[in-house]
């Protein structure tokens, strides 16, 4: 949005406006790293589960004083006359009320994990369901990784034409399927912020592999055979369960001729860091490591 930001400068003193962004990402304090990065000052609501109902990004919602609606999706060059300009009567009666909307904190994953379940065949609760397990695999819970790809995945087969959903399986999924690297700007906005004398907002998952990577428009061919890393046995194995091992691969099934990005997460006994191990791409002909 940076066309939008330039002018929203300009627009706040010279007519009183008030900004309010709303985010839909999984992760929350990339979109505040963003904003540091960019000097965005307004304030910004979180909303991974989608809750607005929309289908593509960006899109901007024109309120005005009276707190009534006046333009969706309004464009850049006409936003100014078409609404900062023009004069707007109370036409819809009494002011409407205000919304108070649940505390982050105050958040209950399990149950939300336990009211979406009962909906398995509605497109919107399905995809809210993935949010609320990659929410608890972030905590540590292995093997919600799959089931939140798993759900968005189902998601998306009921309403194919939802972008919001296609990007967050695209997000982890495979470089062929993406349109552009999602979180490639992290590292720049953090050498931009420090520059300034800042310190940059800490991420609690940061970004990786696919996440980062740039499309690929095609496969390298490799006819090479793909041998086992240890055919000797030489490698020490783990008996006493010292580490644990959870998978994820987006998208959760493929077709000949398609690929997918396998997440290999390795956690440090029962308890304690995780280590992000490997990431591979799987095609119906060709594998490469990521």
């Amino acid at each position: 949005m940076p066309v939008w930001h330039a002018s929203i400068k300009t627009w706040k003193k010279k007519y009183d406006l008030e900004v309010l962004g709303v985010t839909q990402e999984q992760h929350a304090d990339r979109c505040r790293l963003f904003a540091q990065w960019h000097g965005i000052d307004w304030p910004i609501l979180f909303d991974p589960f989608n809750e607005m109902g929309n289908w593509v990004v960006p899109i901007i919602i024109a309120i005005d004083e009276h707190g009534i609606v006046r333009t969706v999706g309004a464009s850049h060059e006409t936003f100014e006359r078409d609404f900062l300009q023009r004069k707007f009567e109370n036409d819809a009666g009494d002011s409407p009320k205000s919304v108070i909307l649940p505390r982050a904190d105050r958040f209950d994953i399990e149950k939300a994990i336990k009211t979406y379940s009962r909906r398995s065949d509605d497109a919107i609760a399905l995809f809210r369901l993935g949010v609320a397990y990659r929410m608890r695999f972030d905590k540590g819970s292995a093997g919600d990784f799959q089931r939140a790809i798993d759900c968005w995945q189902r998601a998306l087969d009921l309403n194919p034409n939802q972008y919001i959903w296609r990007r967050r399986i695209q997000q982890y999924g495979p470089r062929l399927d993406k349109p552009y690297p999602f979180f490639d700007w992290v590292s720049e906005a953090r050498k931009v912020i420090k520059a300034r004398g800042e310190e940059p907002i800490s991420l609690s998952v940061e970004p990786y592999g696919a996440e980062i990577a740039h499309p690929h428009k095609s496969f390298e061919v490799d006819n090479q055979k793909v041998q086992s890393p240890d055919p000797d046995g030489r490698i020490h194995r783990d008996t006493k369960r010292l580490i644990s091992i959870s998978t994820a691969m987006a998208p959760g099934w493929i077709k000949p001729g398609n690929a997918a990005r396998v997440h290999v997460t390795l956690r440090r006994g029962a308890v304690g860091g995780i280590t992000k191990l490997s990431h591979l791409w799987f095609g119906s002909k060709h594998r490469t490591t990521g």
